[in-house]
C-alpha cells in the first residue's frame, strides 16, 4: 500500500525544495543539513532531492525549532 502524501506536506515539501536552492552557499555548509545535502540527487547545477528526505528533514526542524 503506498504512502498518501497530503496536499499540505507537498506544498511544505516544495518550499523547503525552493529555500535550499535559494539559499546561499553558506547554509549549505552548516553542519545541521549536511545530512540532506548528502542525501542529494545531483542533477547538473541543481539539487533533487527524494520525498522521503525532505519530509525527514521538515521533521528534523520542527523539533530542533
Amino acid at each position: 500500500m503506498k504512502n498518501e502524501t497530503s496536499p499540505d506536506k507537498l506544498w511544505l515539501q516544495k518550499e523547503v525544495i525552493e529555500y535550499l536552492r535559494c539559499a546561499p552557499s553558506s547554509f549549505h555548509s552548516c553542519e545541521r543539513y549536511d545530512w540532506l545535502k548528502e542525501r542529494a540527487i545531483k542533477d547538473g547545477r541543481r539539487r533533487k532531492y527524494k520525498k522521503s528526505d525532505v519530509l525527514a528533514f521538515v521533521e528534523r526542524l520542527q523539533k530542533s525549532a
